[in-house]
Order: structure tokens, then sequence, then C-alpha cells
């Protein structure tokens, strides 16, 4: 039986449970280590969650399957895609947001009168239920309004609609905005419980807690807004892609969703001509090899051009158009240019009256590549031609040189010692 001894009242203590007593209840951490591993779990998830909203909704946008495209993009695509779509500018929304409310309209004399408090019998104001959520999905619907009508980079039958956003995105808002509220009451609640001291400490963290409660009320809106930003557009160029550039380059051309160790990932239209016009039927997803890929240029300026030239070289030297049959001694035209191992020409054109003195010469710079070649003329100006070893063809040069008519005279013939090379 254990000892007991009196206390000051007369009430009999436990000696072998006073130390226990005087030091406090011991403290359980492995429970500790379980909360806070399961704090960082969830944390980790909501961002890797958001990251797969943030892109699944640009997918759902184009009309492009999301499930196959988002189990096998990297981790670290996911991560950066949450904080850059949806964390950042949900904070930044929420700061500004904060910032109008407390300084502009709770400060306000003429704005007192007006209900705009977030509360109301320690419930929900539902003026915030109802207005709130229809401005914040009017934003992403307006978004598609503009780049529909006024920057034209969307495709109409391809992408949502404005009224479709504006639908499924004011569910979502309707939620959040109820979720960030009763958080707000929350907090109010605690602060009035806790009697804290208003510090500038204090004032700082609970201006921070009140910006991270209307960033959780903006994620909706943000969201849908990145949705409709298009993805990035990408020139992927290589040797095995069908589709031709006019200086010869293979390309295949798409909206980049991401890349990961082996595979680049594109979203692509599919594209039909019916009576001249063109017909988009449905949406796909490319997975494209990088081992095929020798060049990828992203944005829509983006092109193929920073390749070397490894077809067919255009050969320097003299060449001369090509003459009537039954005017051999006729006045003609005749190119005399260079051209180095890149592809990059230069030269002049000019026209030889029937006595061999040459009149109305122009110059020229340009890239040959792979049988084509880009020409800026000096008054001509940008002009497109085909080449072999032996010919150049300025493809419809009658509109700018005097006195061609046909399209078999702006074929200039590589001329050696004065004898034509024969075209193979």
């Amino acid at each position: 039986m254990a000892k007991t001894d009196p206390d000051s009242s007369g009430h009999a203590l436990d000696v072998a449970q006073t130390p226990a007593a005087v030091n406090g209840p011991k403290r359980d951490w492995a429970t500790l280590a379980t909360a806070a591993t399961a704090i960082v779990a969830i944390v980790a998830a909501v961002i890797y969650g958001l990251g797969a909203v943030s892109l699944g909704l640009k997918l759902w946008f184009v009309r492009d399957p999301v499930t196959p495209v988002l189990g096998q993009l990297p981790s670290s695509f996911l991560l950066v895609a949450s904080f850059s779509y949806i964390i950042f500018p949900a904070i930044l929304a929420g700061a500004g947001v904060y910032f109008l409310y407390h300084h502009l309209i709770k400060r306000k004399p003429s704005l007192k009168s007006i209900n705009l408090r977030p509360f109301k019998d320690n419930k929900p104001n539902y003026i915030y239920l109802t207005i709130l959520p229809i401005l914040l999905a009017g934003v992403p619907a307006v978004l598609v309004l503009y780049f529909y009508y006024v920057r034209k980079n969307l495709i109409i039958g391809v992408e949502r609609s404005w009224w479709v956003v504006f639908v499924v995105g004011l569910i979502p808002s309707v939620i959040s905005i109820y979720l960030a509220l009763r958080v707000l009451l929350l907090v109010k609640e605690y602060e009035r419980k806790s009697a804290l001291p208003r510090s500038g400490l204090h004032r700082v963290l609970a201006g921070g807690l009140r910006v991270g409660i209307a960033a959780l009320a903006l994620i909706p809106c943000v969201a849908f807004v990145s949705a409709a930003v298009p993805l990035p557009v990408v020139y992927l160029c290589g040797t095995t892609f069908r589709q031709v550039e006019p200086l010869g380059h293979h390309y295949q051309v798409g909206n980049l969703i991401g890349i990961s160790g082996q595979w680049a990932y594109l979203a692509e239209t599919t594209r039909k001509l019916k009576n001249g016009k063109p017909i988009y039927k449905g949406s796909f997803i490319a997975v494209v090899p990088l081992s095929a890929v020798q060049l990828a240029a992203v944005g829509r300026g983006g092109g193929c051009n920073d390749l070397i030239s490894t077809g067919e070289p255009l050969n320097s030297g003299y060449y001369v158009s090509r003459k009537p049959k039954d005017k051999p001694h006729s006045p003609h035209w005749f190119i005399l240019l260079t051209a180095d191992a890149n592809g990059n020409t230069s030269g002049t054109v000019a026209l030889v009256d029937r006595y061999g003195e040459p009149h109305l010469s122009q110059t020229f710079i340009g890239h040959a590549h792979s049988r084509f070649a880009e020409l800026t003329f000096s008054e001509a100006g940008l002009q497109t031609a085909e080449y072999q070893s032996n010919f150049i063809d300025l493809k419809g040069c009658w509109k700018w040189l005097k006195g061609i008519s046909t399209g078999e005279q702006c074929v200039f013939v590589r001329s050696i010692g004065g004898q034509d090379v024969q075209k193979s």
C-alpha cells in the first residue's frame, strides 16, 4: 500500500504520484510526430491536387482527355502548375480583395450604411453568397469572350463557350465563398474569446490570415481564369515530322501541356477544309518522343529557322532565265549569287538587253534549305524560291520582273562556261 501524506487542506496525497503531478502531464512525442506528418501529407496532397485541377481544367477547356495525361506527367510539373496557376495568383488576388475591403470600403463613411459586412447575426451574409459568386464566375466568362472576339486566338467550336465556363464556375464559387465565410467566422470567435493583446505582430498575423481566407474564396475564379488562358504554342522540329516549312524544315505544332523525361505532350485539334473553310472536329493529345525532336520553339512566333541546313545546298554561280525558243537572242534575266555551307545566300538579279548590257538590277539576301529559299530583294521584297543543284525557280516572278510573262521563264538554269547545266 502506497504511503500518503496530508497536504495543507488535510487531503491525502499519493506520494508515489506527486512527482508526476509536480512536473505536469508527460508529452506524447509520437502523437505529435504523427500529427505533424499528417499535416505535411495533407498540405502536399492539396498542392499537388491544385496542380492537377489547374491542368485538368485547361485540358477540359479545349475538350482534350484529362486522365491519361495527368497520370503520366512528372510530379514537379504539377507542383509548378499549382503554384504558378492557382496558389500565387489566388494569394495576390486575396491580398487585393482584403486591401479593397479593409482600407477602401470599411473606412469610407459613405459606404457604412450599405450592408457589406460578411456576417449578419453570426451567419454568413447572403449578399456575399449571391452576388459574389456571380461576379467571380463572370470573370473567366468575360475573359473567354475577350479571347474569342478581341484577341481572336481561340477557335469557336473547340474551346468551351463562355456560358459553359460561367455555369460550371458558378457552383464551386458558391461553395468556396461559403467555406471562407465559415472559416472567417470561426477565426473571429476565437479572437473574441482568447482576448489576445492587440500588438503589431498580432495585427500582421490577423491580416495575413484574412488574406489566406480571401484566397480560399477566390480559388475557383483563379482556376477558371487560368483555364481560359491558352496553353503556349510549341514548334517541334525534326526530320521525322510530316509538316514542312517554306525553308524545308519538318515540324509539328501544338499547345504544350508538359515535357517529361522522354516525352512531350501536345494538345492538337483535327482540322478539315470544306468549301474553302476550315472545320474543326475534335481534339486529341499527341505524345511525341523527345528522341525525334531536334529543336523545340515555344511561343506563337516560333519556328525551326535556328536549325542549320542539312539538305541539298544551293550552289553559287551564274543562273540564266529560260528564253523563248523562237527568240534565242532576246533580252533575258540572270542571277549571280553566292551561298555558303549554312545556306546563307546573297546576290544580284538583272536584265541583259540584246547587246549584253545589264539593266534593272536588284540585290538580294536570304537563306536556302532543303530545296526551298526565302530571298529578300531590294525592290521586290520577300520572295520564295525552289531550287536544285542546277536551277532556281523564282515562284511568280512575272509579277515583279519586267518582260517575263510565264512561269517557265521564272526558272533560272545554272550556266558554267556559257553552257546550261541540264536539268536531271
